[in-house]
């Protein structure tokens, strides 16, 4: 390790740990996960949506078993109180979420945005976890 250089701890795990969520933050995860799913589903005040999205084709017997319409459905309540929490959140953290469970975007996109080393984007995910957690937890109104 070169002198007065901070190596990160979890740098030494390569990309795939970026996809590794710690089990103490499982529940943050799959409620940022809801929040994504609602972000991704709603569309913008004013904006033109294609009518694509209303066709339905028609149900068989094997969509029955096979589970093929049970998409994850969203939490709506859930998904707009971590909205509220997120954007308490300063501007590092909060775009760091938003690209990665909103837009789902590639790591080098998220680490170019930032101006972070690829490296740091699993400590900054761990973090910006931590504090979502932290204010869902803390004290409501």
């Amino acid at each position: 390790m070169a002198r007065g250089r901070i190596v990160s701890t979890t740098q030494s795990l390569g990309p795939r740990s970026l996809y590794l969520v710690p089990e103490d933050q499982a529940a943050v995860h799959e409620r940022l996960l809801n929040w994504g799913r609602w972000s991704r589903g709603v569309t913008a005040r004013g904006q033109v949506q294609s009518l694509e999205h209303r066709y339905r084709t028609p149900v068989t017997e094997e969509d029955d078993h096979t589970g093929r319409r049970s998409a994850n459905p969203v939490d709506l309540q859930d998904a707009l109180f971590v909205f509220d929490q997120v954007t308490l959140l300063t501007p590092g953290p909060r775009v760091l979420l938003h690209l990665w469970y909103v837009h789902r975007s590639p790591p080098g996109f998220i680490a170019r945005k930032l101006k972070l080393p690829v490296g740091r984007l699993v400590d900054g995910l761990v973090s910006a976890r931590y504090h979502v957690a932290r204010l869902c937890d803390g004290p409501q109104a």
